[in-house]
Formats: structure tokens, C-alpha cells, sequence
């Protein structure tokens, strides 16, 4: 009698553990569910993640507040190397908001 109790109780417990696992990471998962992921998780040494940056939410608020400026380039026309017979490319450096900063030209020497 002991035997089948002692069955019934650990396989109750394997289910409650796996449904854990499975439903308690979702988002808004219940209480009952959830409260074993952070002590699971610290006993395997994971750490939480940040959230990360809703970049086109970021990008909409700065159009609204009108703080992106239009691209004004560094000069007319395409870059010209010295160099005969170059056919090196040109790197363009952006700052965060998006203009050009600086237009490197890397030479390659045929």
C-alpha cells in the first residue's frame, strides 16, 4: 500500500515539473506554474536578460519630436583617389542619428 502511494506521489510530482518547465516560462504564465523558474534558474547559474530597446518605437518618438535631421553629405560628388587604376571602396562613418561623419577611401593598388 505504501509502495503505490509513494508511485502516485513522485509521478504527481514528475507532471507538476514538467508542466512547470513547459508553461511556467510563457509570459503572464500563473503563479502556480511560474515560482519554480527563478530557483531553477539560479541553481543553474543563469541570470535574467535585460529587456531589450523597442528601436522602432525609439525611432517614431524621435520623427514626433523632429530630432532627426536630414542627411547633409560631407561633399558633392564621389570620392576621387590619386592613385592609378584604384580599386579600392569607400567606408561610410554614421553617427547614431544616421548622418554621414566621415568617408574613409581604402586604396588597393592594382
Amino acid at each position: 500500500m505504501n509502495a503505490g502511494l509513494l508511485a502516485l506521489i513522485t509521478s504527481a510530482e514528475v507532471l507538476y515539473a514538467a508542466a512547470c518547465g513547459m508553461f511556467g516560462s510563457r509570459p503572464g504564465a500563473p503563479l502556480w506554474l511560474s515560482w519554480p523558474l527563478p530557483i531553477w534558474n539560479a541553481l543553474m547559474g543563469r541570470r535574467p536578460q535585460p529587456p531589450r530597446p523597442n528601436y522602432a518605437r525609439i525611432a517614431r518618438l524621435e520623427r514626433e519630436l523632429g530630432m532627426t535631421e536630414p542627411e547633409r553629405p560631407m561633399r558633392a560628388g564621389r570620392t576621387v583617389c590619386l592613385t592609378k587604376g584604384c580599386g579600392g571602396g569607400t567606408v561610410e562613418i554614421r553617427t547614431w542619428q544616421g548622418p554621414l561623419a566621415a568617408s574613409i577611401h581604402e586604396c588597393e593598388t592594382p
